[in-house]
């Protein structure tokens, strides 16, 4: 936490240095891409959700708004893999092949293994970070003055659990 006070989140050098350093510690097993996406990205995209008028954080925290936006430059760096598997990629010296640049993971390894880490993820996780993600973006239709209907943005409400 202490961290983000001292990091421009708005800069996409930074962006991009953290989508790949997630990238590789989610290829290698640090933690899983589903731990990452009910820890990290649902809470920061319900903080998101839930920002208009709240209070607390503090003067020089980042907005909920710009934590947002980099959990969905995380979530789509995660998602977005090289799907042509040639025999050239499987060298630990080649370059990413055509559209494996855009993900900045260099190593085959690497990606090979972020690619296996999207096959051990629920739904459920996806499901829901993709409905935190829509309510995200009405909410900020919503502040913007926009017509949209008023949404939960409670955990319960997004992975399914409520009672209502």
């Amino acid at each position: 936490p202490d961290l983000l006070l001292h990091r421009d989140l708005h800069d996409a050098a930074a962006h991009d240095a953290l989508a790949v350093f997630t990238c590789i510690l989610v290829a290698r097993h640090c933690f899983s891409l589903e731990d990452f996406v009910r820890h990290a990205a649902l809470p920061s995209l319900l903080k998101a959700c839930g920002s208009s008028g709240v209070t607390g954080n503090p003067a020089n925290a980042p907005s909920p708004d710009t934590g947002a936006r980099l959990t969905c430059h995380l979530l789509l760096r995660l998602f977005k893999t090289v799907d042509t598997p040639q025999p050239g990629l499987y060298s630990v010296s080649t370059s990413p092949g055509p559209g494996g640049g855009a993900a900045g993971v260099r190593l085959s390894c690497d990606r090979h293994l972020l690619a296996a880490a999207h096959k051990n993820i629920g739904v459920g996780p996806v499901l829901a970070t993709l409905k935190a993600i829509l309510m995200v973006g009405d909410s900020t239709a919503r502040d913007s003055g926009k017509p949209g209907g008023k949404k939960s943005c409670e955990l319960s409400h997004i992975l399914g659990t409520s009672d209502s």
